[in-house]
């Protein structure tokens, strides 16, 4: 997708698909841009779902204990994770930014100050899975993330690399070049065979991923 990115970036395409395409994937996807149907919730997204949970959090304390239910649960149902530390370093990412960002408490996050929400917030942690198919939601309840924002932070990791290629080429200092910004979103790209960012403006906002 790097290579193309740019046009991806100016004509803002939201969905991409690897080649080579799987026919399920292509036909869900179709069948969902043509009907509208609801599409947030993992059970639209992994079919016959046998096992659905949910936790709920509003402190930034709780989630690197929500993470370890997640694992605990996942080895519980079969699953093994060739990576575990990169998932649980992609659900810390996921998880901070539904916390911090889309409640407006982002010098908080650049402060590493811990938070608790205010009354009535929260942050949806899915995770569930079918005999094959293993997947995991994180939802706010605020909707700001946008289109253009998740362009603009690939956008960002993808330039990012670029410069960080060509200074090693020519043995540049890099320590200017390395930014956080748009990691979690480049970690999310590495993992994930199916990744989905879904908004309903200033309600709600849920990646998935399978």
């Amino acid at each position: 997708i790097d290579e193309f990115f740019d046009r991806v970036f100016t004509e803002g395409i939201g969905n991409v698909l690897h080649k080579p395409v799987a026919a399920k994937e292509i036909l869900t996807l179709s069948r969902k841009l043509i009907t509208r149907e609801n599409i947030f919730g993992l059970k639209n997204h992994i079919e016959n779902i046998r096992t659905l949970k949910k936790i709920s959090i509003n402190k930034s304390t709780q989630i690197m204990p929500a993470i370890k239910v997640i694992g605990e649960h996942m080895s519980a149902w079969g699953f093994e994770i060739e990576n575990v530390t990169m998932l649980n370093l992609i659900l810390n990412e996921m998880i901070i930014n539904a916390v911090y960002h889309a409640h407006g408490l982002t010098e908080q996050k650049l402060r590493r100050e811990a938070v608790t929400l205010e009354e009535g917030k929260f942050v949806e942690i899915g995770f569930g899975c079918s005999t094959s198919q293993l997947g995991i939601s994180v939802t706010d309840f605020n909707g700001k993330l946008t289109q253009s924002r998740i362009l603009e932070s690939m956008n960002n990791v993808v330039v990012q690399k670029k410069l960080l290629d060509e200074a090693f080429e020519k043995g540049l200092d890099i320590t200017d070049l390395i930014s956080e910004t748009g990691r979690g979103l480049d970690l999310v790209r590495q993992i994930a065979t199916e990744y989905y960012f879904i908004i309903e403006r200033n309600k709600r906002t849920e990646i998935i991923l399978l």
